[in-house]
């Protein structure tokens, strides 16, 4: 007999853009996820053996029903939100931004045994723009909470792996840019 699949996950999806100002701006969105299996006969699961002869190990077994079991890396919710200020000056503009994303608990496999506790990740830049911009610099900053989640993670017969996600990183960046954007991003041709 064959494993059927999931059927369709329920979510609420909502996406926003506010600005109140030509200077200040917000964006973000946030979803709602019911992802579980509502019938799932012979569901495929990895259970880790403590003790024994395969001690460390993983081994694949089959459930009766894996019905009531989350789906992989679906957290029930996640959202994010952003804030971008402009202050024009003398000398060009400077972008200040501010982003935070979130998400709940997530399950990395089928059998809801390897897990990621909820967690958030808050990014910040600060950019200076040439008023003809044509030229941009900036400095960035990532996970400033050095919040510790994994990129992946996996439950292989060996054990489980997976790689940790980026620590907190500080970057500059720098920008020449040949032919300005116009409204909605398009290249505006001056000849």
């Amino acid at each position: 007999e064959e494993s059927n699949p999931p059927k369709p996950a329920t979510s609420i999806d909502v996406d926003f853009a506010v600005q109140p100002s030509h200077r200040l701006s917000f964006a973000g969105g946030f979803e709602i996820l019911d992802a579980k299996f509502t019938d799932w006969p012979l569901a495929a699961v990895t259970i880790h053996n403590e003790s024994g002869p395969l001690a460390g190990q993983n081994t694949t077994v089959q459930l009766a029903n894996g019905k009531g079991l989350r789906m992989t890396n679906a957290p029930k919710f996640s959202g994010n939100i952003g804030v971008n200020y402009t202050i024009p000056s003398a000398i060009g503009s400077f972008a200040l931004d501010a982003s935070y994303s979130y998400r709940s608990l997530s399950y990395w496999d089928p059998g809801n045994r390897l897990s990621e506790k909820a967690y958030g990740i808050l990014n910040g830049s600060i950019t200076w723009k040439s008023d003809d911009e044509r030229f941009d610099l900036g400095l960035f900053g990532r996970n400033l909470t050095k919040t510790r989640y994994y990129a992946q993670f996996t439950d292989v017969a060996q054990g489980d792996i997976g790689p940790p996600g980026a620590p907190r990183t500080f970057g500059v960046r720098a920008g020449l840019h040949f032919c300005p954007l116009g409204p909605g991003g398009f290249a505006i041709n001056r000849a």
